[in-house]
């Protein structure tokens, strides 16, 4: 998916020039998907070591990567971090969802 730019002052629109387009996201490519930044390694798992980073993390109420947005999220996100280590699929990025919210959200693999 990708967006076209362009500038409108109301009554002229003009597109910009050069590559004016921006790929937010391909799921047949999962590199240019946004991962769950407790993901270090990005294999689309969390693995033990993971799980355990997160909770210090949501007990200390710090960031990694500016990740939660909002520290009171962190018990929503730590359900969600434990729910992915718990699926053995691991999990995809949902464009769907992430657009609703406004920021990324993903979904378990199968």
């Amino acid at each position: 998916r990708s967006l076209n730019g362009g500038v409108s002052n109301g009554s002229d629109y003009r597109s910009t020039t050069g590559d004016a387009y921006l790929t937010l996201a391909d799921p047949s490519l999962p590199a240019t998907c946004p991962r769950i930044p407790v993901d270090i390694d990005e294999y689309f798992t969390i693995s033990d070591k993971e799980l355990l980073d997160t909770i210090d993390l949501w007990a200390a109420l710090k960031r990694i990567r500016g990740w939660p947005t909002s520290l009171s999220e962190w018990d929503f996100w730590l359900l969600q971090v434990i729910d992915f280590w718990a699926n053995v699929g691991g999990y995809t990025y949902d464009g769907d969802a992430s657009k609703a919210a406004e920021e990324p959200r993903w979904k378990k693999s199968p």
